[in-house]
């Protein structure tokens, strides 16, 4: 995986996290046009301890 992206995220309030990162993935891919940057699917893991965000 040369070029990836990690993000950390909250999970929002009022929508399902897959709908935030669907309209995401559009925002940039909008902006990104040339070629494909996202990946069909994602992969997600809850940080709930300073040992797993390092």
């Amino acid at each position: 995986m040369p070029e990836h992206v990690h993000l950390l995220i909250r999970e929002p309030k009022r929508a399902i996290l897959a709908k935030a990162l669907q309209a995401l993935k559009i925002s940039v891919s909008v902006q990104q046009r040339e070629r494909p940057f996202w990946q069909a699917r994602y992969y997600d893991f809850n940080v709930y301890t300073d040992h797993k965000f390092r």
